[in-house]
């Protein structure tokens, strides 16, 4: 799972906070043991832009 900070051009006022974010940048991400229902790994994000252009869902 990728932790994003959505960033946005102008103000918005709190509805459709994804559809509204001009870009989302990569904060921490995790791998998730769900047979054990915790964190097993925590990853910083890459110093080079690692997701730019890749399909990463959204939660």
């Amino acid at each position: 799972m990728v932790i994003t900070k959505a960033e946005f051009g102008a103000r918005s006022d709190g509805s459709d906070i994804v559809g509204q974010a001009i870009n989302k940048s990569p904060l921490l991400e995790v791998h998730v043991d769900l047979s054990e229902q915790e964190i097993v790994r925590r990853i910083p994000p890459p110093v080079d832009a690692f997701y730019y252009g890749r399909q990463v869902p959204i939660f």
